[in-house]
C-alpha cells in the first residue's frame, strides 16, 4: 500500500536481502508487471470537488478504434478509471 516504502523495509517484510529485493523489482519493472508507482491524491484537497460519471457511446463505425480511444482517454488526468460495458453506452468515465 505505500510506494514509497525503503526497499529494505520491503527486503524485510518479504524475508530477502536487500540487494535480491532491489533486483527483484526491477526486475519486475522491466518485465511490465509493476507498471508503475502512484499517488493517492484526495480531489477535495486540491479544489476538485465534483465528481462525474459520465456515459460515452461510440460511433458503429468507430468500434474498431476503441483500443485507441480507451489508450486516449485514460491518459487524462481528469479520468479517474474507465469502465468497458455491455449495452446501449459503451463506456462509463470517471
Amino acid at each position: 500500500d505505500d510506494a514509497r516504502m525503503p526497499n529494505s523495509a520491503l527486503a524485510d517484510l518479504v524475508g530477502i536481502a536487500p540487494s535480491t529485493c532491489h533486483g527483484r523489482v526491477r526486475r519486475l519493472q522491466e518485465l511490465g508487471v509493476i507498471r508503475g508507482f502512484y499517488a493517492d491524491i484526495d480531489p477535495a484537497a486540491i479544489g476538485l470537488n465534483l465528481q462525474a460519471m459520465i456515459s460515452v457511446s461510440l460511433q458503429f463505425t468507430a468500434r474498431g478504434k476503441i483500443r485507441n480511444f480507451i489508450q486516449t482517454i485514460r491518459r487524462k488526468p481528469q479520468v479517474m478509471d474507465v469502465y468497458f460495458l455491455a449495452g446501449a453506452d459503451d463506456f462509463i468515465l470517471h
